[in-house]
Protein backbone atom coordinates (compact mmCIF):
# COMPACT_ATOMS: atom_id res chain seq x y z
CA UNK A 1 0.00 0.00 0.00
CA UNK A 2 2.86 2.42 0.85
CA UNK A 3 4.23 1.88 -2.51
CA UNK A 4 0.99 2.85 -4.28
CA UNK A 5 0.95 5.99 -2.25
CA UNK A 6 4.59 6.96 -3.10
CA UNK A 7 3.82 5.93 -7.24
CA UNK A 8 0.28 8.37 -6.82
CA UNK A 9 2.64 11.24 -4.80
CA UNK A 10 5.37 11.29 -7.62
CA UNK A 11 2.91 11.11 -10.36
CA UNK A 12 0.89 13.91 -8.78
CA UNK A 13 4.25 16.01 -8.76
CA UNK A 14 5.49 15.09 -12.13
CA UNK A 15 1.81 16.36 -13.55
CA UNK A 16 1.92 19.38 -11.35
CA UNK A 17 5.20 20.12 -12.50
CA UNK A 18 4.07 19.77 -16.27
CA UNK A 19 1.15 21.78 -16.25
CA UNK A 20 3.44 24.34 -14.67
CA UNK A 21 5.94 24.29 -17.06
CA UNK A 22 3.97 24.34 -19.77
CA UNK A 23 1.83 27.47 -18.41
CA UNK A 24 4.99 29.27 -18.28
CA UNK A 25 5.81 28.66 -21.64
CA UNK A 26 3.41 29.75 -23.99
CA UNK A 27 3.64 28.63 -27.76
CA UNK A 28 4.32 31.96 -29.12
CA UNK A 29 6.12 34.58 -26.87
CA UNK A 30 3.97 37.62 -25.51
CA UNK A 31 0.58 35.64 -25.63
CA UNK A 32 0.17 35.44 -22.01
CA UNK A 33 -3.75 33.92 -22.49
CA UNK A 34 -2.92 31.70 -25.45
CA UNK A 35 -5.69 33.18 -27.51
CA UNK A 36 -2.98 33.03 -30.62
CA UNK A 37 -2.52 36.47 -30.56
CA UNK A 38 -0.32 39.21 -28.57
CA UNK A 39 -2.65 41.86 -27.57
CA UNK A 40 -4.40 44.12 -25.26
CA UNK A 41 -5.06 41.14 -22.55
CA UNK A 42 -1.57 40.14 -23.09
CA UNK A 43 -0.12 43.88 -21.79
CA UNK A 44 -2.82 43.77 -18.91
CA UNK A 45 -1.46 40.54 -17.72
CA UNK A 46 2.33 41.63 -17.57
CA UNK A 47 1.46 44.97 -16.12
CA UNK A 48 -0.70 42.47 -13.55
CA UNK A 49 2.34 40.61 -13.17
CA UNK A 50 4.72 43.35 -12.53
CA UNK A 51 7.75 42.47 -10.50
CA UNK A 52 6.55 38.97 -9.80
CA UNK A 53 9.23 36.68 -9.22
CA UNK A 54 7.15 33.36 -9.13
CA UNK A 55 7.31 31.44 -12.19
CA UNK A 56 3.95 32.77 -14.75
CA UNK A 57 3.35 33.30 -18.48
CA UNK A 58 4.54 37.09 -17.72
CA UNK A 59 8.12 36.24 -17.40
CA UNK A 60 8.58 36.27 -21.36
CA UNK A 61 12.12 35.67 -20.86
CA UNK A 62 12.27 33.30 -18.37
CA UNK A 63 14.49 35.97 -16.08
CA UNK A 64 12.20 34.61 -12.88
CA UNK A 65 10.95 38.12 -12.90
CA UNK A 66 8.53 40.15 -15.07
CA UNK A 67 10.01 43.29 -16.19
CA UNK A 68 10.60 45.73 -18.75
CA UNK A 69 12.32 42.81 -20.83
CA UNK A 70 8.99 41.26 -20.91
CA UNK A 71 7.13 44.35 -21.75
CA UNK A 72 9.19 45.01 -24.62
CA UNK A 73 9.27 41.48 -26.07
CA UNK A 74 5.73 41.65 -25.88
CA UNK A 75 5.74 44.76 -27.77
CA UNK A 76 7.55 43.32 -30.24
CA UNK A 77 5.38 40.33 -30.75
CA UNK A 78 2.35 41.96 -30.93
CA UNK A 79 -0.25 41.00 -33.28
CA UNK A 80 -1.23 37.77 -34.69
CA UNK A 81 1.09 34.53 -33.98
CA UNK A 82 3.31 32.93 -36.47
Amino acid sequence: MKRRVTTCLLAACLAGAFAAQTAATPKCPGDCNDDGMVGFADLVTVLRDWDRTDPCVSDIDGSGRVDFTDFTILLSKWGPCP
